[in-house]
């Protein structure tokens, strides 16, 4: 279902009474291209799951100003803005559920010029309602963050600003925010000093923590040469520095990126041969130094095509261990853990994008049979896959596992002393949040209650881009997370 404009996934939650929520409110923004005095609004109809509720039931909201549908005839003085959002107050007793729920608002004007009225503006969308301070508190609570990039669609198409995505982390209770810095810092890598105070400002608004700040060092700035593990560090060392004028403990870097960034033909894998020259190991003796400065721990990503059990990943605990620092460690992405592509990336889309079918059955068969995939790929262009073909190629073999390959949520367990943060990748959840589709979150978040982890779960959504769909499934994802870790 498509999200709607005009009825807002923010600002709906129940509304706080003696003992159990009295009701729950949701904002609305008239459709009506002009805006209209309150007395030209008819009524306005709201259903729940089905359950349509009494005109008594609702108020109406704008500005600190309530009104009864029927004392809003009389208010002719009033101005409801086009583009102001008003709260729809609905009583209802002991509230609604934490969870996704069908939301259907008619809206009816009395409009001077048309021969019919009231004119009837209907909205429908599927909302998540978060618990609130309404809502009883859960006896263990998940640390959550979530990652601006969720929103990238909302800040590259301007439905949202950068302010608008902190409000609404702020309104599903997420307590931390992460982000890339060149996606939002002016002038990045020197902000003006201005942008710094607003930044702060931000934070103390919406009782935000800056968790982290992700980077990623360009290896390959230049074309025909390589970087020295000095140049790689100085890159790095410019976003710590930030990190600490942001506010950030910690930082997102390279990981299981390192192989191909440093120009080693295989990717991470259970052996990685470290043949071109530099190794992460140089590039950590030259940043620690600086990351115990700045006070910013830098968290290695573990990202698909990741496997736990790898030598880059003994190797590098070995050296922490043996440099005795707490200023590196990891931040495993849940795409580790991935069980199937998204949705959006079935290989059967590719067949009617012109991929023969039997192209579509090798690259699945050769992924799992763990052919190389520059083999795979060879074969796909000889069996006339062509350039969405080798497309499909890259996506399958990058976002699915061999079933005899694939790592388990119970390897997180040794991980946890060494995790700086758990990014918690996300594509789509169901309405009824009975899991992740693509990652077993039913299965991840009690292992890492069970074995004490502290820090914080941050949402990196890489789904639809469509309008506000981050603000949806971010939801989804964090309740899901908060049931599981409390009943873990």
């Amino acid at each position: 279902m498509a999200i709607q404009y005009n009825i807002l996934q923010k600002g709906f939650k129940n509304i706080p009474g003696k003992g159990e929520p009295r009701g729950f409110q949701l904002l609305v923004k008239t459709a009506y291209y002009r805006g209209v005095p309150l007395s030209l609004i008819e009524g306005i109809e709201v259903k729940v799951d089905g359950e349509s509720f009494d005109r008594s039931k609702i108020q109406f909201k704008l500005g600190s100003h309530t009104y009864g549908l029927d004392k809003m005839e009389s208010v002719s003085t009033v101005h409801w803005p086009w583009l102001e959002p008003a709260t729809v107050l609905v009583s209802h007793p002991g509230g609604l559920k934490p969870g996704v729920h069908d939301v259907e608002v008619a809206v009816k004007l009395r409009i001077s010029y048309m021969p019919f009225n009231p004119v009837g503006y209907y909205f429908h969308d599927k909302l998540v309602l978060m618990p609130g301070a309404a809502d009883p508190k859960p006896k263990k609570k998940p640390k959550l963050s979530a990652s601006l990039y969720s929103y990238n669609g909302d800040l590259q198409a301007g439905t949202m600003t950068l302010e608008d995505c902190l409000a609404d982390l702020a309104d599903m209770g997420a307590e931390g925010v992460e982000f890339l810095p060149e996606a939002i810092v002016p002038n990045y890598p020197n902000p003006p000093k201005s942008w710094v105070k607003q930044w702060f400002t931000w934070m103390d608004k919406y009782q935000l923590v800056p968790i982290a700040l992700d980077g990623g060092a360009d290896t390959k700035l230049f074309k025909n040469r390589k970087l020295s593990a000095k140049q790689i560090a100085d890159l790095i060392i410019m976003d710590l520095k930030l990190a600490h004028t942001l506010g950030c403990h910690g930082y997102r870097g390279l990981g299981s990126a390192w192989p191909p960034a440093l120009g080693v033909s295989a990717n991470v894998s259970s052996k990685t041969d470290w043949n071109t020259g530099v190794t992460p190991f140089e590039v950590y003796e030259k940043l620690l130094p600086y990351a115990e400065k700045y006070d910013v721990r830098m968290g290695e990503e573990l990202h698909i095509p990741f496997l736990i059990k790898s030598d880059w990943l003994e190797q590098t605990i070995e050296f922490i261990n043996k440099k005795g620092t707490k200023h590196l460690g990891f931040v495993p992405d849940m795409s580790i853990f991935v069980r199937r592509p998204p949705k959006s990336l079935n290989p059967e889309n590719f067949v009617q994008r012109g991929v023969p079918r039997q192209v579509v059955e090798y690259i699945t068969r050769a992924r799992e049979e763990r052919v190389d995939e520059e083999v795979a790929k060879k074969k796909v262009l000889e069996l006339g896959g062509g350039q969405a073909g080798l497309h499909l190629t890259a996506l399958v073999y990058h976002l699915s596992y061999p079933s005899t390959e694939r790592n388990e949520p119970e390897q997180l367990e040794d991980l946890v002393p060494y995790i700086i943060h758990v990014h918690a990748k996300c594509y789509e959840f169901p309405d009824d949040l009975s899991d992740e589709h693509s990652i077993p979150y039913s299965e991840i978040v009690p292992v890492l209650a069970r074995a004490g982890y502290k820090g914080y779960l941050s949402s990196e959504y890489e789904g639809d881009r469509s309008p506000f769909a981050a603000s949806n499934q971010v939801r989804r994802q964090q309740l899901l997370i908060r049931t599981l870790w409390e009943t873990a």
